[in-house]
């Protein structure tokens, strides 16, 4: 009943699942078993300490157990039947249960990177499961048909495989069946609650009767309560068992009805049940006085907080801290105040005091009270797991709830627009949409490289010349170009008239100019459009009707100048720029570096500025000399040089004692981090007494940490005698190469036991020292040198920033590789594929530029909202293969960026209620969600309702008549075929589609096109385009797919031709952009040229492209 769920599963089927042992320890402690989970607890509370209370909830508990157990048992649903002649696999298991979806929703230890909390962690289902046949098949058909157990279930059908599932089912029943005991129940105490719950229905007299007689003395049609349960069918006396039976299920239905479990499950026998708690909607105004608080004060000084401790204490603790000062940490002192503040309240008889305690413990307003209480009188609402902050928000909602209305001036009436997103984000967070899929991609905030830091902010290498500066230059040169006169043109000037010429050359007249012509005819274009503007404004206005001119980067040569505005106005440009600066320890080195070695006329000035800011320059010129004169690294002394090593020396002593022994263990072993990072974790009691000056010690420590055994040494090194002298060979001395060669049998050692006292005593430690002596002192050196640097950089870091700082850029994007933690941190880089249009500083970058950034350099990475499961996906698949991350993006659930400026709205609200495999390089499919009518409609209108486009459905112009004869006017001189549509129809029949889709009524088949080269992955089948996508996207996805998806395979395959090439007679006369229209219009027709045209038997090859040689083979 009721549009919304209930947010506990379904328990009409409970005992196909699950045994009664289970149902009985979970009724008692959910935590206990999952402590994750959001059911509240019943029993074992504040107000059922005593023996009455002992005695009486096993008996509760039982009975529960025993009603659900045997009322769905006369429920059951029929279950599936694994596939006959498949062993199920528990490996094959596992990875399918990474792949298909579970992890989007579930957690498992297997897998300690995927931590969704949406669905249950799954870690111990083998124990809570039926053991045997009975509970495999259980949840085999749970996996392949959630709906045939609840049919308002929130988990999805993946269409998963009958094999994939019994695999998934082994996986998850690995190990053994819960051992839970049985509750034994006292027959005794089952009479006692059965009269305790009676005394409402029947007279004492009655009462007794029943209990002698076990014949219910009230006629079964008259019965409206729990008491239905003692309702006989049966004729004759009742057994013993019956009389059991009957108790259990009475007591089992009242205590249901108690305590309104059917309020968050679906219970048979309790379908029309009505909620039992107080109704809230005016509680926010309830009378102070009616609140019962009883002994909760007395409650509250003896205890109250989880660990049993006093509440009152915590809150004057807490009061004394702020009389002295505060907390040093504010989440804390928040935390404290918050505490304080309710329990203020509750003692002054507030509402708010007394909800936040409800919430926090609800059986403690029966302090004291239960001795004068009937069992069935004591306070009944359950424990939720709820968090101090939970409590305070909950709280704060209830307050507000006070029946009134609020005025009309103050009620939120969005459009439809906003209503539909509103409504959108509500369907995503109920069916975990965000689980799999990214809504937002990931932003990344990074501080730009400087050549010259204090000189240059870094956007020259990003994009370019600003506009500002580019204006400049034209104001300034603009004589001189109109009269003709020679002017040098900077490289970025030469990149805008590049530019200009790709965008508004045919404005120019003119070919083949040289950059000062170009630079002219720009200078006087400009001059004659805009003459009655000021001269900044007159470039100004032109910029802006032009703003493709100011890409960042020459416009690439395969793409047309329409279709790059057509991206723009789709994917509105986004500003990269931010109000910060950046500067670092490395950027601070090379400052120095500068006003030392290479003065600047700028350089003067910076000085006084941070003077007037109070930083001491003589220290930073005094420390500029030295790293001059000492012939300093600038990145040796900015950053550590072990990405494994987390902090930098300290001190001198530090840099006596411990930075050689980190030294010597990178310089040596550059390829085993791992090994570095297990000789550094010592205990502080070895390193106190390991602490010395003397190297030859340290020689020590090196063999005795590894504890390789002299014998397993010299069989190591026999078996490498390639790599060592023949005095090595014999053992007479430990070198550098003996060393290195050790620790590559460092997976050997791992696996035996060492014996510390057959070390080689023969080996000589000086041997070792005396080879990194100069490379220990130098490290001393450039320890001592990073430890001043930095010091002084971090006492005056703001006042650099200011002063020297770079540019900051921030963009979306997602992951081309990611960086290695285990190369130094200069040696670590994200990069990234940009996914927007970006502009920053007015000029323009496009979707697909890759962005590196250095990890130094890298200042915030805000999450992306969503797409947990496929950034996990990408993640563990990547760290195997390494490389880009191009197909394991494809493999993963898509990112729904601009999804609504994509797909038509009719076909997602079709794709939601009944989806389709679309794409083939995924390893996952699309689920079906049980999902109502109205609902799925709302997710596609919520999709165009972000990107602001017309639904809820869409006009297609290209398939009226008039489209068509518009285009046979326009390009008739172009075409082979008379008519424009046919030549569409060939274009997109030719050889190059079904390359790698199903078109034209052919099937696609895998081909190579080299012997060695990687066959083509398949695409989205196209005969479905005309209903799935709208038509100015698919044009623009035509003429570059990694605008919209830059890790996609599908490549750019009609760019603009060479200027001054000729084509040879083919379809469109070779134009790609007339190709790239003339496929987008045969795909919005599809069906209705393929019927006029039928089946494409074969393709005519194109000039540009190499003929398929494998069309005609054999069809899948």
């Amino acid at each position: 009943a009721g549009k919304m769920r209930k947010v506990g599963p379904s328990l009409r089927y409970l005992s196909q699942k699950t045994t009664t042992a289970f149902v009985e320890t979970w009724t008692k402690e959910p935590k206990a078993f999952r402590p994750s989970t959001k059911m509240p607890q019943f029993f074992d509370l504040t107000n059922q300490t005593d023996s009455h209370a002992k005695n009486m909830m096993p008996v509760e508990i039982a009975a529960i157990t025993h009603y659900l157990m045997s009322k769905s048992s006369a429920n059951e649903v029929a279950l599936l039947e694994p596939p006959q002649n498949h062993k199920p696999d528990i490996v094959r298991g596992k990875k399918m249960f990474s792949q298909k979806g579970c992890l989007a929703c579930h957690s498992h230890k297997e897998f300690p990177g995927a931590t969704q909390t949406f669905g249950p962690r799954l870690d111990n289902v083998n124990q809570k499961i039926k053991p045997g046949k009975e509970g495999f098949k259980w949840l085999f058909s749970w996996i392949r048909d959630p709906q045939r157990y609840h049919k308002r279930s929130k988990m999805p059908d993946l269409f998963i495989k009958p094999k994939e599932a019994a695999d998934i089912t082994a996986f998850l029943l690995q190990g053994k069946s819960g051992n839970f005991k049985p509750i034994k129940v006292d027959d005794k105490v089952l009479d006692e609650l059965t009269s305790l719950f009676l005394q409402s229905a029947l007279t004492k007299a009655d009462l007794n009767a029943f209990m002698a007689s076990r014949k219910y003395p009230i006629a079964p049609q008259d019965i409206k309560g729990d008491e239905i349960e003692f309702v006989n069918s049966k004729k004759g006396k009742v057994t013993d068992e019956e009389w059991e039976q009957m108790r259990l299920s009475y007591v089992g239905r009242r205590t249901i009805s108690r305590y309104g479990c059917f309020g968050c499950h679906d219970i048979p026998g309790f379908e029309k049940a009505r909620p039992i708690g107080t109704a809230l909607q005016d509680w926010g105004r309830k009378d102070t006085s009616k609140l019962a608080l009883e002994h909760i004060s007395e409650f509250l000084h003896h205890h109250g907080e989880a660990d049993g401790s006093s509440t009152s204490k915590r809150v004057e603790k807490a009061k004394k801290q702020m009389k002295a000062g505060g907390y040093s940490d504010k989440k804390l002192e928040e935390e404290e105040m918050r505490t304080a503040f309710f329990y203020e309240s509750l003692h002054h008889h507030g509402r708010p005091g007394f909800l936040w305690q409800k919430l926090r413990a609800p059986r403690s307003y029966d302090y004291e009270k239960i001795e004068v209480k009937r069992y069935d009188e004591r306070l009944k609402m359950p424990k939720f797991p709820l968090k101090e902050d939970e409590i305070e928000e909950i709280a704060t909602f209830i307050l507000g709830l006070t029946a009134d209305p609020p005025t009309e001036q103050y009620i939120y009436h969005p459009d439809k627009r906003t209503a539909d997103r509103i409504e959108g984000e509500r369907l995503l967070k109920k069916f975990n949409c965000v689980g799999c899929h990214m809504m937002e991609l990931p932003k990344f905030k990074y501080g730009l490289p400087t050549k010259t830091p204090g000189l240059d902010n870094g956007l020259a290498g990003l994009i370019g010349m600003p506009k500002k500066d580019i204006i400049s230059w034209l104001n300034t040169n603009r004589e001189k170009l109109i009269k003709g006169d020679t002017v040098e043109i900077p490289e970025e000037i030469d990149v805008v008239l590049y530019n200009m010429n790709e965008f508004i050359g045919e404005k120019l007249k003119g070919k083949k100019l040289t950059p000062q012509q170009q630079a002219a005819k720009l200078a006087q274009l400009i001059e004659a459009k805009y003459q009655d503007n000021r001269r900044y404004d007159k470039l100004n206005a032109f910029f802006a009707k032009h703003p493709l001119i100011l890409l960042a980067g020459k416009m690439e040569s395969g793409f047309y100048p329409q279709f790059v505005e057509q991206l723009l106005a789709m994917k509105k440009p986004q500003s990269g720029n931010t109000e910060e600066k950046f500067f670092n320890a490395l950027d601070f080195a090379n400052w120095l570096k500068a006003i030392a070695k290479k003065p600047h006329p700028a350089h003067q000035g910076q000085l006084r500025k941070l003077r007037e800011l109070g930083v001491n320059t003589d220290q930073i010129q005094k420390l500029a000399k030295s790293i001059v004169d000492g012939k300093y690294k600038t990145k040796t002394i900015a950053f550590i040089n072990n990405a494994d090593d987390k902090e930098a020396a300290e001190s001198i002593e530090e840099v006596e004692i411990i930075a050689p022994r980190r030294k010597m263990l990178v310089k040596l072993f550059d390829n085993q981090g791992k090994i570095i990072v297990a000789m550094l974790n010592i205990k502080e009691k070895e390193k106190k007494k390991e602490r010395s000056g003397n190297f030859k010690t340290f020689g020590k420590w090196l063999i005795e940490k590894n504890q390789f055994a002299r014998e397993k040494i010299k069989k190591a090194i026999e078996e490498e005698n390639k790599r060592f002298s023949k005095k090595d060979k014999k053992g007479k001395t430990l070198t550098k190469k003996d060393v290195e060669a050790i620790l590559s049998f460092l997976k050997i050692a791992k696996k035996e036991k060492w014996d510390i006292k057959k070390l080689a005593s023969s080996f000589s430690d000086e041997s070792l020292l005396q080879d990194l002596s100069e490379e220990i002192a130098a490290y001393k050196k450039n320890v001592t040198k990073r430890i001043e640097l930095t010091k002084l950089f971090d006492a005056n870091k703001d006042e650099l920033t200011q002063v020297l700082g770079g540019a900051v850029v921030q963009f979306h994007g997602l992951y081309n590789s990611f960086p290695d933690k285990k190369e130094p941190l200069l040696g670590q880089f994200h990069s990234l594929n940009l996914w927007e249009t970006l502009k920053v500083n007015n000029r323009l970058l496009l979707p697909s530029k890759n962005i590196t950034i250095n990890q130094t350099r890298l200042i915030k990475i805000q999450p992306a909202r969503g797409g947990e499961f496929a950034e996990w996906m990408v993640r563990n698949s990547s760290g195997k293969r390494g490389g880009t991350l191009g197909n394991e993006w494809a493999k993963a659930p898509p990112a729904l960026i601009s999804q609504g400026a994509k797909v038509q709205t009719p076909w997602l609200y079709r794709f939601l209620k009944e989806p389709t495999q679309i794409r083939f390089s995924t390893v996952l499919r699309m689920p079906k969600f049980n999902m109502s009518d109205e609902e799925a409609r709302a997710l596609a209108n919520y999709f165009a309702a972000v990107d602001d486009v017309p639904y809820p459905y869409q006009l297609v112009p290209e398939r009226k008549p008039l489209y068509a004869e518009k285009m046979n006017s326009n390009v008739s001189k172009f075409l082979i075929e008379k008519d424009v549509m046919t030549e569409s129809w060939k274009m997109l029949n030719a050889d190059l589609c079904i390359k790698c889709h199903s078109v034209g009524g052919r099937q696609f088949i895998q081909t190579k096109a080299k012997p060695n080269a990687e066959p083509p992955s398949q695409g989205p089948d196209l005969f479905n385009v005309q209903n799935r996508l709208r038509p100015d996207w698919v044009k623009v996805w035509i003429a570059n797919p990694k605008w919209f998806i830059p890790h996609t395979k599908m490549p750019l395959n009609f760019p603009r031709k060479a200027p001054g090439k000729k084509n040879k007679k083919t379809l469109f006369d070779g134009r790609g952009d007339l190709r790239t229209i003339g496929v987008r219009d045969a795909l919005m027709n599809y069906r209705k040229l393929i019927e006029a045209h039928g089946k494409t038997p074969t393709a005519k090859p194109l000039s540009t492209v190499a003929p398929n040689k494998n069309n005609d083979k054999k069809k899948q």
